[in-house]
């Protein structure tokens, strides 16, 4: 499922964690231009950032802001706890 932003800082902290966990290819900049950014996004509470360049994007996948990404089973409680509102 994805899930748009805003985030919860739990939420947020997950996801830096994906980025930097090195299991996964991480998100990465999908803007374009002379040099065709592609550096790894960063995400805060509105959504992931570019460091390089005005690149975001307001959604990601559930499972990747859990922390624990191997874990991609959902509960209510879960739900509540990491901000996510909806499903796209």
């Amino acid at each position: 499922m994805m899930i748009r932003a805003p985030w919860s800082d739990s939420f947020v902290s997950g996801l830096n964690e994906y980025q930097a966990s090195g299991r996964f290819h991480p998100f990465t900049c999908g803007g374009v231009g002379d040099d065709d950014c592609r550096e790894i996004l960063v995400a805060d509470r509105e959504g992931w950032k570019c460091p390089k360049c005005d690149y975001t994007q307001d959604w990601a996948h559930e499972f990747m802001g859990k922390g624990n990404n191997d874990r991609i089973e959902t509960t209510e409680s879960d739900k509540s706890e990491n901000g996510i509102s909806g499903e796209v």
